[in-house]
C-alpha cells in the first residue's frame, strides 16, 4: 500500500508541473494575442491616415497626389495590407487546449476517487492528456510565432516602402543610394527573424 501511495505522489507532482507548464503556454499564447491585436489597430490608424493625407493632397493637386502615389508607394501600402492581414491569422490561429473538460469531470464524477487504484489510473490518464495538450499548444505556439514574425516583417517593410516612395518625390536626386541602404538594412532584418526558416520548420513538424 505504500508503494502505490508513493507511486501517487509521485504522479500528482508529475501533475502540478505539467499543470504549470500548461499554464505557461497558455499565457504566451495571450500574450502572442495581445500584440497580434495592438499590431493591427497601429496598422489600421496609420492606413487610415495614409489615406486621409492622400486625399488631402488630391484636393487640387492632383499632380502631386499622383506623383506620391508611385510604385514604392503602394507597395508600402501593400505591404501594411498584408501586415493586418498576418496579424488576423495570428490572433485566429490561437487555438489552445486548456486542460480538463466538462466530460472529463463528468466522468470523474460518475466513477469516484476514493479508491487508490482507480486514482493512479485517473493519474496516469491525466498525464497522458496533458501531453497531447502540451503538444498542440506547442503547434498553436510555432505557428502564432510565424505569423507575428511576417506582420513585423510587412510592416518594417510597408513603413520602409513608404519611405523610399516619399523619398522618391522630394529628393529624386538622393532616393537612389538612400533606397540601396535601406535595402540592405531590410536583407538584415529578415535575416535576422528568418521567417521563412520558421515556416519550413513548422511545415515538416505537421
Amino acid at each position: 500500500m505504500e508503494d502505490v501511495d508513493d507511486e501517487i505522489e509521485g504522479l500528482e507532482a508529475s501533475l502540478t508541473e505539467a499543470r504549470r507548464f500548461l499554464d505557461e503556454q497558455l499565457s504566451s499564447i495571450d500574450n502572442v494575442d495581445g500584440k497580434a491585436i495592438q499590431l493591427f489597430q497601429v496598422v489600421t490608424v496609420l492606413v487610415g491616415i495614409l489615406l486621409s493625407l492622400l486625399s488631402f493632397v488630391y484636393e487640387g493637386r492632383e499632380a502631386a497626389a499622383i506623383g506620391l502615389l508611385n510604385p514604392f508607394t503602394l507597395a508600402g501600402i501593400t505591404f501594411l495590407v498584408g501586415a493586418m492581414a498576418a496579424a488576423a491569422i495570428t490572433y485566429s490561429t490561437g487555438e489552445y487546449h486548456a486542460g480538463v473538460g466538462v466530460e472529463d469531470l463528468r466522468w470523474i464524477v460518475d466513477e469516484g476517487y476514493a479508491d487508490g487504484e482507480f486514482r493512479r489510473g485517473l493519474y496516469e490518464d491525466l498525464l497522458v492528456g496533458y501531453a497531447d495538450w502540451i503538444e498542440a499548444n506547442e503547434r498553436a505556439n510555432q505557428r502564432q510565432g510565424v505569423f507575428i514574425t511576417t506582420t513585423i516583417l510587412a510592416i518594417i517593410y510597408g513603413v520602409a516602402f513608404l519611405t523610399v516612395g516619399v523619398v522618391n518625390v522630394l529628393l529624386p536626386a538622393q532616393w537612389l543610394p538612400f533606397a540601396a541602404v535601406l535595402g540592405l538594412l531590410l536583407v538584415a532584418i529578415t535575416r535576422l527573424l528568418e521567417p521563412l526558416t520558421q515556416l519550413h520548420q513548422l511545415l515538416e513538424r505537421r
